[in-house]
This record gives C-alpha cells, sequence and structure tokens, in this order.
C-alpha cells in the first residue's frame, strides 16, 4: 500500500518517510470518511456512480438504489427552492445556483460537526451569503477542463448541505387506499398533490391546497382532496391494494399544472385586496392628518392673534412633528410589499378510492 511504501522507502529522510506518512493517512481517513458520509446521508441519497467512493458496490447491488448527477442536481434543486435560493440545469451539463444566508447556516452545521473542513465550505458559504451565482458541472470531462465550475459529486458541500434538509420539508411519495361513504366522491384511482401556500403582506398567512385528478379520463375531483385529508385527519389511510399504476406522468403535470393556476388565481386576488386595503389605510390617514393639522393650525392662528409667542412655539412644533410622523407612515404602507405566494409542495400520491362493502 501506499502507506507501507513511504514507510519502508530508506531513500527517504526520516522527515520525509514521517510526512509521506502522513499523507497516506489522510488519504485513507479522507476515503473513510467520505463513504461514512455517503452511507449517513438522507436515504434517497444511498450513493452516486460518480461519488468514487470505494466500498459502495455491494450496498448498491443490495439494495438497489441508485443516486446519479442527475438525481444530485435535483437534490441541490430542491433545496435552493426551499431556502429560497435558485437553481437551474442548462443542457444537462451545467447548473447555475444562487444560494440564501439559509444555505450558508447549514454550511457551517456541516463545518461545526466535521462533515466538512472550512477550506472545502468556505467558498461556497461566501457566496451563498452574498447571494452570488456559483456554476457546477454535472459532467466529468466538463469539471476538468473548467477553470470555474466544480463537479457535483456525493461528497461536493452544496449536495451535503442539502442532505440536512429537514425530512418534514422534503416531498413524499405514497400509494395509499381510502373507504368512501359519500357518493359524490366518485370511485376510482387518483393522482394528488399536496401543497403549503404560503404568503406575507398585509394579511399573512398559510393554507394547505391540494389537487386530485382521475386516472384514466383525467379529470379533477376536488372532493377526493377532501376525502384524502379527512382519513389522515383520523387515521383511516390504508396501504394501497392494487398494483401501482403505470404512465402517471401527464396525470402528475395536470395536476401540478391546475395547482400552478390556482396560485396565479389566488396571487393576483391577493394583490388586488392587497392593493385595495392599502389605499384605504392612506385614505383613512390622509383624512385624520388633514382633521388634525386644521385643528393645530386654528389655535396657532389664534395663538398668532393673541401674541402668545409660547403658544405659537408649542403649536407649530406640533404641527411639524405631526407632518414628519404622517410621512413617516405613508412611506411605511408604500413599502409594504405586495403579497407573493410561496408554494411548497409535500407529498404526491396514489390514491384508491373505494366503497365499503355492504
Amino acid at each position: 500500500s501506499d502507506f507501507r511504501d513511504a514507510v519502508f522507502d530508506f531513500s527517504l529522510s526520516d522527515d520525509q518517510r514521517r510526512r509521506r506518512a502522513d499523507e497516506a493517512l489522510a488519504a485513507i481517513e479522507a476515503q473513510q470518511a467520505g463513504l461514512e458520509d455517503v452511507s449517513s446521508a438522507a436515504p434517497f441519497l444511498l450513493a452516486a456512480a460518480e461519488a468514487e467512493v470505494a466500498g459502495m458496490e455491494e450496498e448498491l447491488l443490495a439494495t438497489g438504489r441508485y443516486v446519479g448527477a442527475a438525481e444530485l442536481a435535483h437534490l441541490v434543486e430542491d433545496w435552493a427552492t426551499l431556502s429560497g435560493g435558485t437553481a437551474a440545469v442548462e443542457g444537462g451539463r451545467s447548473m447555475r445556483l444562487r444560494g440564501t444566508p439559509e444555505m450558508a447556516t447549514r454550511l457551517d452545521q456541516l463545518t461545526r460537526s466535521g462533515r466538512l473542513r472550512n477550506v472545502e465550505a468556505e467558498r461556497y458559504r461566501t457566496g451563498f451569503l452574498n447571494e452570488e451565482e456559483l456554476h457546477l458541472t454535472l459532467d466529468h470531462e466538463l469539471a476538468r477542463t473548467s477553470q470555474t465550475a466544480d463537479l457535483l459529486s456525493a461528497r461536493h458541500p452544496v449536495v451535503l448541505g442539502a442532505t440536512l434538509v429537514p425530512e418534514q420539508r422534503a416531498a413524499r411519495f405514497a400509494h395509499v387506499a381510502v373507504t368512501a361513504a359519500a357518493p359524490e366522491v366518485p370511485e376510482g384511482t387518483y393522482v394528488v398533490v399536496l401543497s403549503t401556500a404560503t404568503w406575507g403582506s398585509i394579511r399573512p398567512g398559510q393554507e394547505l391546497w391540494g389537487e386530485a385528478v382521475r386516472l384514466g379520463d383525467g379529470k379533477s375531483e376536488p372532493a377526493v382532496v377532501d376525502l384524502l385529508l379527512a382519513a389522515l385527519a383520523r387515521g383511516e389511510l390504508e396501504n394501497g391494494r392494487r398494483v401501482r399504476p403505470t404512465g402517471i406522468e401527464p396525470h402528475l403535470e395536470s395536476a401540478l399544472n391546475r395547482m400552478l393556476t390556482r396560485h396565479s388565481a389566488e396571487e393576483t386576488r391577493r394583490v388586488g385586496e392587497a392593493t385595495a386595503l392599502l389605499e384605504a389605510r392612506r385614505l383613512k390617514l390622509e383624512d385624520q392628518y388633514e382633521r388634525a393639522v386644521g385643528a393645530m393650525q386654528r389655535r396657532l392662528d389664534t395663538s398668532q392673534e393673541r401674541k402668545s409667542h409660547r403658544g405659537v412655539r408649542m403649536f407649530s412644533r406640533q404641527i411639524e412633528r405631526t407632518r414628519a410622523n404622517h410621512r413617516r407612515t405613508l412611506d411605511e404602507i408604500d413599502a409594504k410589499p405586495l403579497p407573493h405566494i410561496t408554494l411548497l409542495h409535500l407529498a404526491v400520491c396514489v390514491l384508491e378510492v373505494g366503497r365499503a362493502a355492504v
């Protein structure tokens, strides 16, 4: 081995042998650390052929799970979306990534836990903090020739950071069944998408949205979503009894498109409501301001008529303060952002709806 060759190479001085041995041990430890990192990552990130970490082949064959460059890219895209950043794969070979301070915090966690060295994480941590656009590649040859794009592998700091996303925030898939008592819920097999819609601005809030599309005819059935959530709340969901259907992608795409259509319509409605509410507040403030300043001005005029210098100074200062407060309040209203709905997909499931046996 390299370690044995370094130790027993008597052409080297003692210091050179010691240094070569330390380097060989460090390489062995790094290889073992890489294996442990990939093995202990999130369940869906078991390993990647591109990871070049020895010892994973048997486990891959035993479990039948494989994660390659494309899957790693999806993982990073999900992390960026959940954290308010952006990620886009171009031509299946490169990725543009713009991170956020929240993502930088994930890298800090990795360095504190010892899974990453500071020198490995610093470039990406700084880029995330400054929200700079970073470039990654999914192609070995491109990574070898590129001066700016690193290869996206299972040991990459960005991938390791993505594995720290809390499990409750990761989208899930299930194949479940439920019994419907109500006749308005048609029997059949459906693709259901569940998402959370969150918005801020004047009246912040959060809702759980769902879309259900029946396999076969592609018909939307809102009642199926209510049935699923009610069964989930009562603990009455069962495992799917039939063979999981194939070719569900068009129906899933239809459900996602319906979700996006709802997102657009709801956001437009809330923007209109917020605009009207802000304008109403502005008009009310203008009315209050005019009445308040009018009353102060009358008192000021009276003080001037009576030649009350103390009254003139007092009411003049009151008018100035009221004007300054009014301008500040109007600026705060103008600075209020209009509602922007953030959509986070929670789960996709194939749902079998059946009837109770009589």
